[in-house]
């Protein structure tokens, strides 16, 4: 019943024209039930944001930073949408957080409520053209074309160029090729960009629009006070190391400052805490704790942790030094016996 009504509300919006987001808000307003039928057309600001907080834990200051960019993004692709004149925000967003703090998780979690097609590029990998390994506008291509072969009227698109420090840090050659191929891509002006489907040495390049698509780059920038601001005694001051990074730091650690412009601001992902990791436990659904009590409820044995015992995995996973995707390798090894008898009980 519940897709019967969703294909005739799609057909309905088809005859009428395309919906506008507030024209989609304004009636889950009035016909609240919209909201069960079609989640997706009705993602009102409130329940945009309630949905990311109920997933990613310990980083509110960093959704509201993204939710409010996403949000004016969203407004461009609804013009380009409906054939008005799209003004496409001005600048693009960088995400600076240790490794395991939730990046990539954050823009992925935006992409989903968005309906928005995520290209998720490692930019560790990248090499200058003529060099063996992965080159950014080929990835880039490889991945558009994975999308368009499922999504043929694909239009959003947020491509995540994670690790992006790594490339300040690489061989001069590729440093200098990858950050140029950047400024191309972060340039507004830039509508088109010739990308190949594939590595084959015979692979021609074909021109794709990129004017549907969203740029957020981040990188952890492990070592950048270290290696700007020593003391005299080789020791970095602490009310340096608890100051955010800048665009001029960057600037002084080897990006280019027109890339740096086109940046035009920072976002800060807290570092993880004991409580931020219990609470990543128990409240995120996407965590490994919710799988394993799931799983042990298809048992019938309920899977309830107690405080101490959350707090200690907090410690270990804290100790591994790699952010809450640790959580998944502690829980196993703590769980090994319960798992071996869970899964050789007479019950099961």
């Amino acid at each position: 019943m519940i897709d019967m009504i969703k294909s005739k509300f799609i057909e309905w919006e088809k005859q009428i024209g395309l919906l506008s987001q507030p024209e989609w808000e304004y009636m889950a307003t009035e016909l609240p039930d919209i909201t069960a039928i079609i989640p997706s057309r009705v993602n009102n600001s409130r329940s945009l944001l309630k949905a990311i907080l109920t997933n990613v834990k310990g980083q509110d200051k960093a959704v509201n930073e993204l939710f409010k960019y996403l949000k004016q993004f969203e407004s461009y692709w609804e013009d380009m949408n409906q054939g008005r004149s799209p003004q496409r925000p001005p600048s693009h967003k960088l995400l600076i957080g240790a490794t395991g703090t939730g990046k990539s998780y954050l823009v992925s979690q935006f992409a989903k409520h968005l309906n928005a097609h995520l290209i998720s590029i490692d930019c560790s990998r990248l090499v200058a053209e003529g060099y063996v390994g992965a080159q950014l506008h080929t990835e880039l291509g490889i991945k558009y074309f994975q999308i368009l072969n499922n999504f043929k009227d694909a239009t959003r698109f947020i491509v995540f160029l994670d690790e992006f420090d790594k490339v300040c840090d690489s061989h001069l050659d590729v440093k200098s090729a990858v950050l140029n191929e950047l400024l191309i891509l972060l340039d507004n002006k830039t509508t088109t960009v010739g990308v190949r489907q594939d590595y084959k040495n015979n692979g021609s390049s074909i021109d794709i629009k990129i004017n549907g698509f969203c740029f957020i780059l981040g990188g952890a920038f492990t070592g950048l006070r270290a290696s700007l601001k020593r003391g005299l005694a080789g020791f970095i001051p602490s009310d340096v190391l608890n100051d955010k990074i800048n665009l001029p730091e960057l600037i002084s650690w080897g990006v280019p400052g027109e890339l740096a412009g086109r940046i035009g601001s920072l976002i800060h992902l807290n570092i993880l805490t004991k409580e931020m990791i219990i609470d990543i436990m128990q409240n995120s659904p996407d965590s490994p704790y919710a799988y394993y009590q799931n799983l042990f409820l298809k048992y019938n044995n309920p899977l309830n942790l107690s405080r101490e015992e959350l707090i200690d995995i907090a410690r270990q996973t804290l100790a591994l030094n790699v952010g809450a995707r640790g959580i998944a390798s502690v829980l196993d090894t703590f769980l090994r016996d319960r798992l071996f008898s869970l899964f050789t009980s007479k019950n099961t």
